[in-house]
């Protein structure tokens, strides 16, 4: 089921840090936190990667000196891609935050692994920009520096409102940007606009976490930069914890 994969300098770091949390630092400065996606298809920057009901646990470790290493896995359900009940990929993430105020800043790496041998394990550094308003904005670039050699980027806004006591409504419009080489890699013929995400979510605060269910409507913006999908209309349910 699982084929060879190379570990990269940020799968060593990780478990680095890993080790040196577990070790060094005080309960207190510790948090973790888990989440648990049931969703009807896998769509990533607007490539639907699986036509079909899958299962995303996530499982991140952070410090309070915003130090955090995050492991998430995408699990089909489906028979879409011939991988029913496996792991299509395993992304490791190892991030940075910092900021003040209503600004805040997160520089990191993400390893994307893929157990079942769909494609060639890659590596994405990147840096995202966030404004704490009434509106948020977050403005993220990545940039693929292994396969690709590629460049990816977001501009996001997110109004969120509590519309009952524990409940919370979220409405999210993003614009994805991909260069000539991130295009090609999948299937673009030119530079531009890559994807239009629109998504309304309502959430339930619960006393260590949330419950959530999300709607979503994912496009392309230019035809020659990312191709027609066949997911448009997609949506799922997740659960939240944290300690």
């Amino acid at each position: 089921m699982f084929a060879t994969q190379r570990f990269s300098p940020s799968f060593l770091l990780g478990a680095l840090f890993i080790s040196w949390f577990s070790m060094a630092s005080p309960v207190a400065a510790a948090e973790a936190s888990y989440d648990l996606g049931l969703n009807s298809a896998y769509v990533w920057r607007g490539l639907s990667l699986t036509d079909g009901a899958v299962l995303q646990p996530s499982v991140t470790t952070a410090h309070e000196s915003g130090l955090s290493f995050n492991v998430w896995g995408n699990l089909d359900l489906s028979d879409t891609n011939g991988l029913s009940n496996e792991f299509q990929e395993v992304d490791l993430t190892l991030s940075y935050s910092f900021g003040s105020g209503p600004i805040s800043y997160e520089v990191g790496v993400i390893e994307y692994l893929f157990p079942s041998a769909v494609g060639p394990s890659t590596s994405e550094v990147y840096l995202s920009v966030g404004l704490d308003a009434v509106v948020s904005t977050t403005l993220a670039l990545y940039y693929d520096h292994d396969q690709v050699d590629g460049l990816y980027a977001s501009f996001g806004l997110k109004y969120r409102g509590d519309i009952a006591e524990g409940w919370a409504c979220s409405l999210a419009l993003l614009a994805g940007y991909a260069d000539s080489k991130f295009a090609a890699a999948y299937g673009g013929i030119d530079d531009g606009l890559f994807n239009g995400d629109v998504s309304l979510s309502v959430e339930r605060s619960l006393a260590r976490g949330s419950i959530s269910i999300f709607a979503a409507y994912t496009d392309t913006l230019d035809e020659r930069v990312l191709n027609t999908q066949p997911v448009s209309v997609w949506g799922g349910l997740s659960l939240s914890l944290t300690f």
